[in-house]
């Protein structure tokens, strides 16, 4: 019977030890970092991340680390620093996203108007006299500074040549107002891409720093 037990407990642990289980230890970290900080103070440790990786000043979010350090003495300080900080890295990337999907949907918004001004020029190329194949006119609304609000409309027929050169001077105009926007877009990308250099090179800074300040207050309550 002893023999059977340490076989069946050899065999767990091999299948543990698999690759294919990686999320069994994933699930073992989650239920560790529950059990290890209380939700309240879990839900804290990651907002005082956030307000790092925004790049909210010292001052914020080393006040709301004080308070946790001050009321849960028995904290594990390393992991409570190493979750706030990961959850810091999280938000970097996060801005990082969002601003790089804002440039992108530009570049969607630029590629569907060239399409359009492409296709009319072609058919105004191809016209005889003043008179065309008549088409549906399509309308861009697109919002200043903000490519989730575009959206297209139907517009009148057009049907002759005049309207048609018209309609593509819109699409022109239409063009350029994305593309300078798109620009800005980028620019502000950039900017983004630098401060999430400068944070991540003061990230290491930042955890001494919550470190000698969870270390003072211990001492304080210590003594």
């Amino acid at each position: 019977m002893k023999k059977i037990v340490r076989f069946v407990l050899w065999i767990t642990c091999l299948y543990l030890s698999l690759p294919g289980n990686v999320c069994l230890a994933q699930n073992a970290a989650t239920i560790q970092e529950t059990t290890v900080f209380q939700q309240s103070t879990l839900l804290e440790l990651k907002n005082i991340g956030v307000m790092i990786g925004k790049g909210e000043s010292q001052e914020k979010y080393l006040e709301a680390w004080k308070r946790i350090v001050s009321k849960s003495k028995n904290m594990d300080i390393n992991a409570a620093i190493n979750l706030a900080i990961d959850e810091a890295k999280q938000e970097i990337n996060r801005n990082v996203n969002q601003y790089r999907s804002k440039v992108q949907k530009y570049e969607a918004i630029k590629r569907t108007i060239s399409q359009e001004i492409s296709a009319n020029r072609s058919m105004l190329g191809r016209s005889v006299g003043g008179k065309i194949q008549p088409i549906q006119k399509k309308i861009y609304v697109i919002e200043r500074r903000n490519p989730e609000k575009f959206s297209v409309q139907t517009g009148n027929v057009i049907a002759t040549r005049g309207e048609l050169e018209n309609y593509i001077n819109n699409l022109d105009a239409a063009l350029n107002s994305v593309g300078d926007d798109a620009q800005l877009a980028n620019v502000d990308l950039q900017n983004i891409l630098q401060k999430q250099q400068q944070c991540i090179q003061q990230l290491s800074n930042i955890s001494k720093m919550l470190e000698d300040t969870a270390m003072n207050i211990i001492r304080k309550i210590g003594g």
